[in-house]
């Protein structure tokens, strides 16, 4: 049973991250799956003019009827050989391409299972002669050490690899993501640091702001609690004082009386001294007026004098300056 939920859930899995969409009924590679597989060959090969075309490959892994888990377990051969130049030098991007996927999948369907691999049918597959196909099967082998198995954490690491590259060549092409291409790529070992690292510091401010919050509403509710209680204290304690002012004086009505007596007072002896003062000048204005008359009569010009009257008779207020 646990078994069978597990291949449920690789199943799942291989659907989705694989661009499967839905498995077909023969045992057969996506195309991006496939095309991602070709460059990863002719990477490792170096240069050649024998080059894996994705024609070739696809026409291949569907008449050998290839599953993904072969085309992991490939790749993960694939990648020791990268220790081993002289031998990945020997050999075409083809020939490791066929070789490789016969191991993988010889050591995944052995004798006696449903889908066992048998080597002529490769080799008519790949349209290779039988002799030739044993040599390379033993030559890559050997070059392998004779180590073919895959433990748990480098086979699933190998498909997260897998599954980045292509989500990142399939977004690139259309320009926009997933979420299964944004939830793989973000499947990182420095992204899950980063994010780990990121979460931290925002549990930290969170904590942080919480703190001040609760701190700042203690205070508050401290402050009014403490002013509630000291209030009537301090009024209990503190006498009333009495502070004499002006406006107790003035609400006497004989002190009013008496003030407003003074001044109407004053206000009426300050207008008489303005009507004295008006009626003297009236005065000068016409005694003078009536001398300018009475000199202009005798043809007698009324001289300026500064201060200094040269007629006797008039007094120096009535000269004209």
């Amino acid at each position: 049973m646990k078994f069978q939920s597990l291949k449920k859930q690789l199943t799942h899995r291989l659907e989705k991250t694989l661009y499967y969409g839905k498995l077909p009924k023969t045992e057969r590679p996506s195309f991006p799956l496939t095309n991602v597989a070709v460059e990863f060959f002719n990477q490792y090969v170096g240069e050649s003019l024998d080059r894996l075309c994705v024609e070739h490959a696809s026409q291949f892994t569907k008449e050998a009827c290839v599953n993904p888990t072969t085309i992991v377990l490939a790749i993960i051969y694939l990648e020791r050989l990268a220790s081993n130049p002289s031998y990945t030098s020997s050999v075409t991007p083809s020939q490791l391409f066929l070789v490789s996927i016969l191991v993988a999948s010889k050591y995944l369907q052995d004798e006696g299972c449903e889908d066992e691999v048998f080597n002529d049918e490769f080799a008519a597959s790949f349209d290779i002669p039988l002799p030739d196909l044993n040599q390379l099967e033993r030559d890559f082998i050997q070059a392998l050490n004779w180590n073919l198995f895959a433990s748990e954490t480098e086979f699933f690491g190998a498909l997260l690899g897998l599954e980045q590259k292509l989500a990142l060549k399939q977004s690139t092409e259309r320009n926009w993501m997933t979420y299964t291409e944004v939830d793989v790529l973000c499947d990182n070992s420095v992204l899950v640091g980063a994010k780990t690292v990121l979460l931290n510091q925002v549990v930290k401010v969170i904590a942080a702001c919480l703190a001040t919050y609760f701190a700042a509403i203690t205070t508050l509710f401290v402050s009014a609690a403490v002013t509630t209680n000291v209030q009537p204290y301090l009024k209990s304690q503190l006498s009333p004082l009495h502070v004499p002012t002006v406006q107790n004086e003035f609400a006497n009505p004989a002190f009013r009386d008496a003030t407003e007596g003074t001044e109407l007072q004053l206000l009426a002896e300050e207008s008489n001294n303005r009507s004295n003062q008006t009626t003297t000048s009236t005065k000068v204005i016409l005694c003078v007026s009536w001398i300018q008359q009475d000199f202009m009569k005798a043809n007698v010009l009324l001289p300026k004098c500064d201060g200094l009257c040269p007629i006797p008779q008039l007094q120096p207020q009535f000269c004209i300056s």
